[in-house]
């Protein structure tokens, strides 16, 4: 009967540690986990995820104007995404592939420089080269989009952000691509607004653009410090 009650109590951390009868095996293997774990927990409460809702809704739509349409006119990402061939510098000899097929296929592998696995990347960093309007925005936009559905696998973010998950995951089997296994957390960066820091005089190093854009879109402040904790436990940076 204690067990059962233990499980389903949940008081906060020091009204449960004054009675030693009531912890479980979980709040020993918490105990020596550092604070800034909980960033990347996912829960309702956590500024990651609240942020990973506004963008997978934002990112859903291509507007024309970034390919010399005209005016605003909007697009599903969804409906309209398709995989650009690209011609792969390697130093076997240049050979063409799938762009964001083989970027996903690069983030399935290991990244980590000190990890000696035999599958890890020595040259995981990607650069696409095109002219204005070839795709080079849309293709990075869609990327995002699938590790953002796959972040958010099994969890219940509500009927709008269902159906761009469910969208996305249609337009990933429609390209022959699979759901991305390692769950990366995805950061699109417009180099153009952070490009107005620097030519108005601040001093703002990318990793704190990226925070202030953060707390921007959340109820809690994110300092740079807290997210490069949490990027070198999700990516190994």
């Amino acid at each position: 009967m204690l067990t059962r009650f233990a499980r389903c109590w949940t008081p906060v951390r020091r009204g449960r540690y004054s009675f030693p009868a009531l912890l479980t095996a979980g709040d020993v293997l918490a105990k020596p986990a550092p604070d800034w774990v909980s960033l990347g927990t996912f829960d309702a409460h956590n500024p990651l995820r609240e942020q990973l809702l506004h963008a997978i809704k934002d990112d859903r739509w291509i507007r024309l104007s970034q390919s010399g349409g005209p005016g605003e006119a909007k697009l599903w990402l969804d409906d309209t995404a398709i995989d650009l061939p690209a011609t792969l510098d390697s130093p076997n000899g240049d050979r063409t592939v799938r762009a964001v097929q083989h970027v996903l296929e690069l983030g399935e592998a290991v990244l980590r420089q000190r990890q000696r696995q035999p599958d890890r990347i020595k040259r995981p960093n990607v650069v696409l080269v095109g002219g204005p309007g070839q795709g080079k925005s849309t293709v990075s936009q869609f990327i995002a989009q699938a590790y953002r559905a796959a972040l958010l696998t099994g969890a219940d973010p509500g009927p709008s952000v269902r159906e761009v998950i469910d969208g996305t995951r249609s337009a990933l089997a429609r390209l022959g691509l699979p759901v991305p296994g390692n769950r990366r957390w995805p950061v699109r960066i417009d180099l153009a607004s952070y490009a107005e820091e620097p030519a108005s005089g601040a001093e703002t190093s990318l990793l704190r653009w990226i925070s202030t854009r953060l707390s921007e879109r959340t109820d809690r402040d994110i300092s740079p410090n807290s997210l490069r904790q949490w990027l070198r436990a999700c990516h190994g940076f």
